[in-house]
């Protein structure tokens, strides 16, 4: 139910999945997580290629001439040249590794460049957003009522609502 409204929502506002806006932690990361990090992720002892992934500096780095990554450029990227290569001698992951990217996880890839290859750090290294929400209506108390309960005490209005900060991205 939940999809198919999202996808009505979609259709309504003419977007398709297309055109939406991929993000790095959501839909890239968990990708070459997968397929690319143990070959080429943050471990510089098991690193090959010296080629980095994982950040945006390693893989738009210009090394002999060609980038693993050109933002916005996806046919001249090397990762979509490497992934669809037929060479056993150049694919990527190499077919001994026993991993395969599926089409759909090309098609990603090919639109996140497409989009400029936006990276962003791991969401744990994010700063914490604190999301800023309406104050909630003051309850009603009824003076009849906290006067029969509670005939010594007056009613007092309940303490007004402190908004909490919110992200400054």
């Amino acid at each position: 139910m939940r999809s198919a409204s999202l996808s009505l929502l979609l259709v309504a506002t003419g977007l398709t999945a297309a055109d939406a806006k991929l993000d790095f932690n959501r839909d890239i990361r968990p990708i070459l997580s997968d397929n690319c990090f143990a070959c080429h992720g943050f471990d510089a002892k098991k690193r090959k290629g010296k080629l980095r992934l994982d950040t945006a500096e390693g893989a738009t780095a210009l090394k002999d001439g060609i980038r693993a990554v050109k933002p916005g450029d996806p046919e001249a990227s090397e990762l979509i040249k490497r992934i669809l290569s037929k060479d056993p001698e150049e694919v990527m992951p190499p077919p001994d590794s026993h991993k395969q990217i599926t089409a759909a996880q090309v098609d990603i890839l090919r639109r996140w460049i497409a989009q400029g290859a936006a990276y962003r750090k791991h969401w744990s290294f994010e700063p914490r957003c604190v999301r800023r929400f309406p104050p909630s209506p003051a309850p009603r108390r009824s003076t009849r009522s906290c006067t029969l309960n509670f005939p010594s005490r007056a009613c007092s209005p309940p303490p007004k609502p402190t908004r909490p900060a919110s992200c400054a991205a």
